[in-house]
Order: structure tokens, then sequence, then C-alpha cells
């Protein structure tokens, strides 16, 4: 097989089949489908059984304990055995020609490809676009674009890795969450003189339900452990990005800034006075121009949560 298709499975018994049949209704059909069943509670287990009795090209790893999405696509890195690697979650879906515009845009010098996405609740189907273009960039810009208004491509599911690369870095099991984030800066670090191209049209549908992988928890420790991590990534110096150093640290600064507006404002907005109090703790030892900016954000505050947003957008 050509492409090894990681899937990663948590109580997803509800979503799982719409997953599964829209990978096997691809048009490109050279593939393996392997599915990490972590430790769910639910009747995953089963459907994941009956799939695999009917496509012999699923394979399963049942795990005893749960361990968290990076644990869960490691094992299926492990076990992968095609030239490249998707990853998705159990509880979207993809567009029939997810597989093979992803694939088509590979030659000799690209290390990456990546499609748009479309965020969707359940209930709500997507037309795929009609007009859309692609764009080529080297890994260097690559790596500055994860902290850019390119939103898509701080995400890991949209994409086609090469497994060979994947071996050498896999997912951070330490981290809960921005683990997508750390794996693809790593990745494309080690994608020096490649390519990575884009396109705009949107074939995976990253659907936002309660209790799925891609859920922001209400805890506010995910959003000190992200800002952790963008803290870290600055400042830290790419021999093999040059001069490229400069625009990425300033974006990372500019990202983490951002994000801690969004997260101080949703503190505010929930009432959480010590909360409020931590995060602009935080945001004054980061960054000392938030002094500078509290007016600013606080005619961002009484905007109302709708103009708030709509500015954030324009700030991107």
């Amino acid at each position: 097989m050509n492409i090894s298709i990681v899937i990663p499975v948590y109580n997803g018994e509800k979503y799982l089949s719409q997953c599964l049949d829209s990978l096997l209704e691809q048009d490109y059909q050279d593939f393996e489908i392997i599915v990490v069943n972590d430790a769910s509670k639910d009747n995953s287990k089963k459907v994941i059984q009956e799939y695999m009795a009917r496509d012999t090209r699923i394979k399963f790893i049942d795990k005893e304990e749960n361990g968290g999405v990076s644990k869960a696509r490691n094992a299926g890195i492990r076990l992968a055995q095609g030239k490249y690697i998707c990853f998705i979650d159990c509880d979207d879906w993809v567009e029939k020609d997810y597989l093979s515009t992803l694939l088509s845009m590979y030659d000799d010098d690209v290390c990456l490809t990546s499609c748009g996405h479309k965020y969707e609740y359940r209930n709500h189907r997507y037309i795929n676009d009609k007009k859309f273009k692609v764009t080529k960039f080297d890994n260097k810009m690559g790596l500055c674009n994860i902290f850019s208004d390119k939103s898509c491509f701080v995400l890991c599911a949209n994409k086609l890795f090469l497994l060979d690369l994947v071996k050498q870095i896999q997912f951070d099991e330490s981290q809960r969450t921005g683990e997508d984030f750390l794996f693809l800066y790593n990745y494309l670090a080690l994608c020096d003189g490649k390519s990575v191209v884009h396109t705009t049209k949107r074939l995976y549908h990253y659907i936002k339900t309660k209790g799925s992988l891609s859920s922001m928890s209400c805890s506010l420790d995910k959003y000190y452990n992200n800002v952790c991590i963008f803290d870290k990534l600055k400042g830290l110096k790419l021999e093999e990005i040059g001069e490229y150093n400069d625009l990425l640290n300033s974006r990372i600064d500019s990202w983490t800034f951002l994000v801690l507006l969004q997260f101080i404002y949703y503190a505010h907005s929930l009432k959480l006075k010590d909360e409020v109090k931590k995060l602009k703790r935080l945001a004054k030892s980061l960054h000392p121009e938030y002094k500078k900016q509290q007016k600013f954000y606080s005619s961002f505050r009484r905007c109302g949560s709708l103009l708030f947003g709509l500015i954030l957008l324009f700030l991107h």
C-alpha cells in the first residue's frame, strides 16, 4: 500500500462509521487504515471489528489504557507500512478525492501537502468548493505559516506526510494539548530544501462534537499549556531556516499574544476572576507590551463576544 491512514478512536461509536465509509469510498484505493482504539468505553471496538470483517486493509490496535491522542497516533505510526501517512479523527470525514488530491500534489521536492478544511457541527453537510487555488512554498515559510492567518496549517488532520520523516519525530506523548503545533514544527524543521504544497479546496470536514478528540475543554489549564508551548518555541533558533528566524519568532509572539487575549476574554465571560488574574500575570510576564495594550483590550471586552470575534478575525 502507498498511504497509511491512522485513526485514533476514543468513544467514537456514533460517528466512526461515517469516517470509515468516507475513506472506503475514496477514488484512490491503495491505502491501509490503522484504527487505534484508545480504551473506549462505548461500542467503538465492535464497530471497528465489523469494518475489519468487510475490508482486510483495516488494521486494529486495541489499547487497554487510555493514553491520549499522541500515544494513539504513535502506535499507528509504528505499525504503518506506506510511503505516506495521514491522520484523521474518528468523528471527522473526508471528501472522496481527499487522498488523490493530496497525493497528486507530491513530487520529488515536496515534503508535505495539505488541503482546506471546513469546521462544522453535526447534521450540517458542506458542498465542496468549485473554485480553489494551489500554492507552493518552502519548508522555512511553512514553519512561519504555522503561526499566521493560515489557520488550516496548524492541523495535522488535513495533511499528507512522508512516513520516513514522521518516524524520526513522532508525537510528543507528554503533551495532552498543542501536540499538532509541536509535531508540525518538528516535522518541517526536518524538511530542509523541501517544499510544502497547499490547496484551498476544502476536503476535510472537521466536526465539532461534545466529547470528541477535537473539542475544547472548559479547563483553562489547557490554555496555559498551549501558551507555554508557544513561548517555548519563541526564541528557538533553527540554523536550517536562517533569515526566517526573526519572522518566525515575530509570528509566534503575535500569535501567543492574540491567544492570551482570547483566553482572558473567555475567563471574563465566565466570571472567573482568579483565572483572569492568573492569565493577566502570565500575559505581563511573557509580553511586557501587554501593559500598553490594556486599554485596547478593555475596549475589546466592552464590544461583546460577536464584535470581539470579528476584530480577532481582522487581526489575523
